[in-house]
């Protein structure tokens, strides 16, 4: 059962997954706002925890709901594409986004070679299947056995990042209708409200007043699971586009925040036709986001 002065935290722990926000950074803003430690994989759990969409024992709606279920879905979705996070380690631009040209698998994130006077590394992403390369892939194998280095998709996304989006945004206007919103929701709530006055007041009788209400319930309940499910474009999405200097401000952030921008809005990453000559770089990559 959870505490009602747990809610807020809770409801703020999920907004803050679909804004873009990774566990680690919302550990940090937790801590901030409600003085609350609460450990990055502590905050996998409670997004995982299917008890806050009222879900318990595998029964839907056992218990009261903190997140509606359509929202809590929408999380999981992310999280399936992000790998939960460690307790330390390295930290991986596109981990969970790469796919296998070959097999269609997720890509493995690997440290590649480390420079111990320097301190650093250069990460790369190689098929999990790479040790048995050669066998067809309904055997358990892949016939790729190479990889793609972080810096070259990097560089790919910074050099095309603003066409990539600008495709994007037309494509996300043509498959998206506007939801009813707010608005819709305030008016069917008032159109209750004055129904239920003429009923009080006799001016309409009992069987009247029944069918008007069931018919605004039904479009008061299909007009919030729309605007609750309104696909959105992601907030940082606005804020790169409305950026003319974009790869300097990228630059001036820290890894753990350019993984974070990554994260919060491309959902996969392919590659296509493996370069002809080796050692050559891969230029064939598609992006997709959310």
């Amino acid at each position: 059962m959870v505490i009602e002065k747990e809610r807020p935290v809770i409801e703020y722990i999920f907004e803050q997954i679909l804004t873009g926000y990774a566990t680690h950074s919302i550990y940090r803003k937790v801590l901030d706002k409600f003085g609350i430690s609460l450990p990055a994989r502590c905050i996998w759990r409670i997004l995982r925890n299917e008890t806050y969409k009222g879900t318990r024992y595998g029964i839907p709606d056992y218990c009261p709901a903190i997140i509606p279920p359509a929202k809590f879905d929408r999380v999981q979705t992310i999280l399936s594409r992000n790998q939960q996070p460690k307790r330390a380690g390295r930290i991986y631009l596109y981990s969970g986004k790469v796919v296998c040209p070959s097999c269609g698998n997720i890509m493995v994130a690997h440290r590649g070679r480390v420079d111990k006077e320097k301190n650093t590394y250069r990460p790369n992403y190689i098929c999990g299947n790479r040790y048995i390369t050669g066998k067809v892939h309904t055997s358990g194998g892949c016939s790729f056995g190479g990889g793609i280095s972080e810096f070259v998709i990097e560089k790919f996304l910074l050099a095309n990042i603003r066409p990539l989006l600008e495709s994007y945004l037309v494509h996300f206007e043509q498959q998206n209708t506007p939801a009813p919103g707010k608005d819709k929701i305030k008016s069917i709530n008032a159109k209750l409200s004055r129904l239920k006055d003429l009923y009080i007041d006799g001016l309409i009788d009992k069987d009247s007043y029944r069918v008007d209400y069931e018919r605004l319930q039904k479009e008061l309940a299909m007009a919030t699971y729309v605007t609750a499910n309104q696909k959105t474009i992601p907030p940082l999405v606005d804020k790169i586009m409305d950026d003319d200097d974009f790869v300097n401000t990228y630059l001036t952030l820290s890894r753990e925040q350019k993984r974070e921008l990554w994260q919060s809005f491309i959902q996969r990453i392919e590659l296509g036709r493996r370069p002809e000559e080796r050692g050559k770089s891969y230029k064939d990559i598609r992006v997709f986001f959310y």
